[in-house]
């Protein structure tokens, strides 16, 4: 499995090649999304044009995060996320398949901004102990993506032999940067 990766993070890609297929990913999640969430639907501009922007930015940043904690070269981090990213793709999925439509609530919304810091901690802290208390409007396929989303960089971190403590430090990092962008926003 390392050489794998190895081998992918090696590869040749041109930047053209990367922004095609991360935008094809985030459209289809996109599409995905809608579908799974028909009596849900927002303005199109949140889907085609925000969508793709906390996408694009929420990648980046967790990039940046696996590149600092594994101590590990930015663009060959990029190129293992365009594959992992395809994790997007489980939360629709799911919902479809179990039936969980209309259920599109993010667990703060604008008009929670008199929402506790602490109850945003406590979240954040228990969200994935607590997989039967989930928070409003986190779905079963979103909490299988959230599991996904600190498995997975804990593993990289392991394939790379980078040491068992900046495997953790992936991450919670990884975690800690789709959570803000997630959910503080909302």
């Amino acid at each position: 499995m390392r050489n794998f990766i190895l081998h992918l993070e090696k590869k040749e890609q041109k930047a053209s090649e990367w922004i095609l297929a991360l935008l094809g990913i985030i459209l289809l999640r996109t599409f995905l999304e809608l579908w799974s969430n028909l009596p849900a639907l927002p303005h199109p501009s949140v889907f085609l044009i925000q969508h793709v922007l906390w996408y694009v930015t929420t990648y980046l940043l967790i990039a940046l995060a696996l590149s600092l904690t594994l101590n590990h070269e930015l663009k060959r981090v990029t190129k293992i996320l365009i594959y992992a990213i395809t994790i997007t793709l489980i939360p629709p999925l799911i919902d479809l398949i179990i039936g969980a439509k209309g259920q599109m609530n993010y667990i703060f919304s604008v008009s929670d901004y008199k929402t506790p810091v602490w109850d945003v901690v406590r979240t954040y802290l228990t969200m994935l102990f607590q997989p039967t208390a989930k928070p409003t409007g986190v779905s079963v396929g979103i909490m299988v993506e959230a599991y996904f989303v600190v498995a997975l960089p804990f593993i990289y971190g392991l394939l790379l032999r980078k040491g068992i403590f900046r495997a953790i430090l992936a991450a919670i990092g990884t975690y800690t940067a789709v959570y803000i962008l997630a959910v503080v926003p909302y």
